[in-house]
């Protein structure tokens, strides 16, 4: 028996009314704005994600991005070297600096944090990180 015959269970015409439906249904997500459905402070998938780098000697100065909001090196002279290299990547823009890598954690815009610091302090700034969000 053909169930798209007149005599099954679906005719043409309910095939096609039913597929709208449900494409109008799972298009919703995509057709509301995220403001809309009350995701306020989420970031969305075209929002800038912004970054600290901690750890901006050698290697880390290289991670260096546009979005780079704060940087954060023990050592003053990696630190003043990359917050002008943050600075001529962000076209001018301020960027904070720090010698403790907790000061960056502590705050709240921070969306990601990139760990270039030597392998033995890896560890612990990635648990920290993870703790602070």
């Amino acid at each position: 028996m053909d169930i798209f015959s007149p005599k099954g269970r679906f005719s043409r015409r309910s095939f096609i009314k039913t597929t709208a439906q449900v494409g109008a249904v799972l298009s919703f997500p995509t057709i509301i704005p995220s403001s809309a459905l009350a995701r306020q402070g989420r970031i969305g998938p075209n929002d800038k994600i912004r970054i600290a780098n901690i750890g901006v000697g050698g290697m880390g100065r290289g991670h260096i991005s546009e979005d780079t909001i704060a940087v954060c090196d023990v050592d003053k002279n990696h630190l003043s070297q990359a917050v002008d290299r943050a600075k001529e990547k962000n076209g001018g823009k301020e960027v904070d600096a720090y010698g403790d890598y907790r000061r960056i954690l502590e705050r709240k815009d921070v969306d990601a944090v990139v760990i270039a610091t030597p392998d033995h302090w890896h560890g612990i700034i990635m648990v920290h990180a993870c703790q602070a969000g």
